[in-house]
């Protein structure tokens, strides 16, 4: 992942303290900074600065997608979305979309709509 301000770059990788150098999305983060979710090692949360602020809550995850509405992050990864129990049409979860009538996920089995009251 690498970050441009002005015309410099900064790269967020292993090498500058991430978990992996695979970042596969990027999702804004509540207080500031940025969740990145990485291919083969959970999703963490960054400072404004870059520093791991919260680091990966399952540090095994295969990540695929994030999703952040109204302060609140969705993982998505090989094996469903993190923290979350629905059942799914197939765990492999590529796409989420936030609409009125609920939240889309789109899996490698096909879409399902969530009936998300407060999203």
């Amino acid at each position: 992942m690498i970050r441009m301000r002005g015309e410099k770059f900064q790269p967020f990788d292993r090498a500058s303290g991430l978990p992996s150098s695979w970042i596969v999305d990027v999702a804004p983060a509540k207080d500031g900074g940025v969740w990145a979710a990485t291919l083969r090692d959970g999703a963490v949360r960054l400072g404004p600065d870059g520093t791991v602020q919260e680091p990966a809550r399952n540090p095994r995850a295969w990540g695929l997608r994030l999703y952040a509405v109204d302060g609140l992050v969705f993982f998505g990864t090989q094996h469903g979305i993190e923290g979350w129990t629905a059942p799914l049409p197939d765990p492999r979860v590529h796409a989420l979309l936030q609409t009125p009538d609920g939240l889309w996920v789109g899996t490698e089995g096909g879409l399902l709509l969530l009936d998300a009251p407060g999203l």
